[in-house]
């Protein structure tokens, strides 16, 4: 659930309160639902780990080099994994 946006943990969080589906459905509420009945995965990375990675190949470097950068980082914590259930905590 803390991997949820907050307007999907909200709905869930009243839903679970309450103990009655809202009335009308809502496809927002099927969705917080979905979400929270797939299986979320937390990938922590430390803001560190994030410095060390945009400074890789030194600087000063063009925005596509820092992009570039970045994008390596987030294909190697997320490698074979589904990124669509992941959710990236920065420490």
């Amino acid at each position: 659930m803390g991997l949820m946006p907050p307007a999907s943990r909200k709905l869930i969080d009243a839903f679970l309160a309450s103990r009655q589906l809202p009335a009308p459905m809502t496809s927002e509420f099927a969705n917080a639902v979905q979400k929270a009945l797939s299986g979320l995965e937390k990938i922590e990375v430390k803001g560190d780990e994030i410095k060390q990675a945009l400074l890789q190949g030194g600087l000063p470097a063009t925005p596509d080099d820092l992009r570039m950068r970045f994008d390596v980082l987030m294909n190697n914590l997320c490698k074979g994994k589904d990124s669509i259930k992941l959710r990236i905590i920065i420490e």
